[in-house]
């Protein structure tokens, strides 16, 4: 991988769901558990696990927003398969 361009797979679709997480940083390739606690962040992964597909996941900026906007996110996630 050269300069900043980010790896993504070739099967990775161009709209994702996005997932909003609070206090916690997610890397690639790097297992890791999530407690989903709001309503609608249990859907999205409700909906992701139903069709085993793949997610966004950002940290939010301030943890204490419940309900977060895509200005309320940090600019780099990662994406995720559920």
């Amino acid at each position: 991988m050269s300069g900043s361009k980010a790896y993504l797979p070739e099967e990775t679709p161009a709209v994702l769901p996005i997932l909003p997480v609070r206090n916690v940083v997610l890397f690639p390739n790097v297992p890791t558990q999530l407690l989903v606690g709001r309503l609608e962040s249990r859907r999205l992964v409700e909906d992701a696990v139903a069709d085993n597909r793949m997610i966004g996941v950002f940290t939010q900026v301030d943890g204490g927003e419940e309900r977060p906007g895509g200005e309320d996110l940090h600019p780099v996630g990662v994406v995720a398969l559920v």
